[in-house]
C-alpha cells in the first residue's frame, strides 16, 4: 500500500474487497476508506521485518560471510562516523533509518559527504549502517534488486510465483565519489526512481521455463 504510493482519494468510492497493508502504521484515512473491505491482511509479527534494526541482527548471527552492519542511534551516529574515520577511510557505507520505508533516508555515505549524511541524522532515530557492496550485480549497467512474490502456509510449504521483477535504478551504476548523493544511481526503490525518465520501469522474469 505505501511503497505503491497509494492514495484512496485517487480511487474514488469504489468499493475494496481485499486490502494488503505492508507497512506497520495505518493511515487513518485509509482504514476509514477501507472499512467495508472483506479482508484487511497484515503478517503477525511484521514490525519485527519492518525494523531494518532487527533485520541487521538477525544478519549478524547468519554462519555465512556477510559485510559488516551495525545498528547505530542517532545521536551517537557523528561518533560512530569518527570512530570507525569515515571521514579519512576509503570504506563507502550504506546508511539506513531503520523504521523507514519506499528509499526515504538513505544515504550511501563516504569521506566525501559523511558531514552532509550527518546534518541530516535525527538524534531520536535508529540506523543501520551497513558496509556498501561497491561491485554489485548489474543489469544493463545499473544496480537491481529483484521482488519475488510467495504464499507460506501454516504448515511451512513454500509457493513461489514463477513471475519476478527485476527493479534497477534509474542511471548507470558508478561508484566515482561525486555520484555518493545521487540516489538514481545508488537506491533500486521503484518509488525513488520513478520520476526519472531514465528509468526502466519493473522489468518482468520469468524464473521457470513451462513445458
Amino acid at each position: 500500500v505505501e511503497d505503491a504510493g497509494y492514495s484512496p482519494a485517487a480511487d474514488g468510492d469504489a468499493a475494496v474487497d481485499f486490502v494488503y497493508q505492508n507497512s506497520v502504521g495505518v493511515r487513518r484515512e485509509w482504514k476509514a476508506a477501507h472499512e467495508g473491505a472483506g479482508v484487511w491482511n497484515q503478517l503477525s509479527g511484521m514490525s519485527c521485518m519492518e525494523d531494518k534494526a532487527c533485520l541487521a541482527q538477525v544478519q549478524r548471527r547468519m554462519s555465512v560471510p556477510v559485510l559488516r552492519s551495525e545498528v547505530v542511534a542517532g545521536d551517537a551516529f557523528r561518533d560512530w562516523c569518527e570512530a570507525e574515520g569515515v571521514a579519512t577511510g576509503e570504506l563507502v557505507w550504506m546508511v539506513k533509518d531503520s523504521s523507514a520505508n519506499g528509499g526515504a533516508d538513505m544515504w550511501v555515505m563516504g569521506a566525501q559527504n559523511v558531514a552532509e549524511v550527518c546534518a541530516q541524522v535525527v538524534a531520536d532515530r535508529t540506523y543501520v549502517c551497513q558496509q556498501y557492496v561497491s561491485q554489485p550485480a548489474l543489469w544493463k549497467g545499473r544496480k537491481y534488486h529483484l521482488r519475488s512474490f510467495a504464499v507460506i502456509t501454516a504448515d511451512l510449504q513454500c509457493f513461489l510465483h514463477d513471475t519476478m521483477f527485476l527493479i534497477p535504478a534509474a542511471q548507470q551504476y558508478t561508484l566515482d565519489p561525486a555520484s555518493l548523493g545521487n540516489t538514481h544511481v545508488h537506491l533500486t526503490n521503484a518509488a525513488i526512481n520513478k520520476h526519472d525518465p531514465e528509468f526502466p520501469g519493473l522489468i518482468p522474469v520469468q524464473l521457470m521455463e513451462q513445458n
